[in-house]
């Protein structure tokens, strides 16, 4: 068991069933960092015309020099951080872009977003817990893939990590002056190594033939309120960038390979939230080789109570080559 992972979670309660998804309380982890959440979408609302600009604009300057778009075309994909849009909205904004050119030049008219459902209900905690744990979670009701439209939709009422990809990727197609673009928005859950098993892989499947594909994750978080004490929590430094760089490419250097719980394994241990859409990629686009084109260190303490030192997450940037598109097979 991860206790680190644990740790940053939240104490859950009674187990739900299907017919109550959606109606769970929020977790005490949630209610410790709401105001932050809500933050983000305030942060949206305040920001002005030339603002959104500066932001877009800065990220095509990351789209310089890489092969993104042409790897989303390709069949690959992109991931995009999802903290705090005045500390990450570059990274964001860069694959938001390259998403739309991507579907531009493709003929393509539709981006297909998935998302981390973060543990912001004592539904999702548990099932988590007990993954984690090492107990079999292939019938919790929480398994599954979940989204806008879909069947128990309410389970993702709090969710926020595609947020600021929808409001940036929004702002990019009224820029340009392109015709809308339809964008789905999924949330896989409890893959466990098995996504041919996962209820509603069938369609995300389908979706992904149609679509330009991209992905959310913060691919390390690290600090006193993820399990590590204060003498033991790295600072945001230089060196600690480094090391985070380092952890982060390992666990991507995983995707490669067909043994998704390892990868799963390594992101409780590691504290990166791309446990599912590692995995549900890997099953939709086949094995990928990663590169990480930009990488930041993020504080994130103000999203806790008492904005406590040191708490961050590495925002990062990353191209995902799907190896089967280019390999020929």
């Amino acid at each position: 068991m991860n206790t680190r992972f644990l740790m940053a979670l939240v104490v859950g309660g009674a187990a739900f069933g299907c017919s109550e998804l959606g109606d769970s309380p929020p977790s005490k982890g949630y209610l410790a960092m709401e105001k932050g959440v809500l933050g983000y979408r305030t942060e949206r609302e305040l920001m002005t015309g030339q603002e959104i600009q500066n932001i877009l604009l800065q990220g095509r300057e990351l789209l310089e020099g890489t092969d993104i778009v042409a790897t989303l075309m390709d069949g690959g994909s992109a991931l995009f951080p999802h903290a705090s849009i005045l500390k990450c909205g570059d990274q964001i904004a860069a694959v938001a872009q390259a998403a739309l050119k991507a579907a531009q030049q493709s003929g393509k008219n539709k981006i297909l977003v998935l998302g981390v459902l973060h543990s912001l209900s004592e539904e999702i905690w548990i099932g988590r817990q007990r993954e984690i744990a090492g107990e079999d979670v292939t019938d919790y009701p929480c398994r599954g893939i979940f989204g806008p439209g879909l069947p128990h939709e309410a389970v993702t009422k709090r969710e926020y990590s595609v947020d600021n990809f929808v409001f940036l990727l929004k702002n990019a197609v009224r820029e340009s002056g392109s015709p809308p673009i339809e964008i789905v928005i999924r949330f896989p859950n409890h893959i466990s190594g098995h996504p041919e098993t996962l209820q509603g892989m069938d369609e995300l499947r389908q979706l992904a033939k149609e679509s330009i594909v991209v992905a959310t994750a913060d691919l390390r978080h690290h600090g006193v309120n993820y399990g590590f004490s204060l003498e033991k929590a790295r600072p945001i430094h230089e060196e600690t960038l480094i090391f985070a760089r380092q952890e982060i490419q390992l666990g991507l250097d995983m995707l490669e390979s067909t043994d998704l719980i390892s990868y799963r394994n390594y992101c409780y241990k590691t504290i990166s939230d791309a446990f599912e859409v590692g995995q549900a990629l890997h099953a939709l686009l086949g094995p990928l080789k990663a590169q990480i084109h930009h990488i930041r260190l993020v504080s994130v303490s103000d999203l806790f109570d008492g904005h406590p030192e040191p708490n961050w997450v590495a925002t990062c940037l990353v191209e995902l080559k799907a190896l089967q598109k280019a390999s020929g097979n």
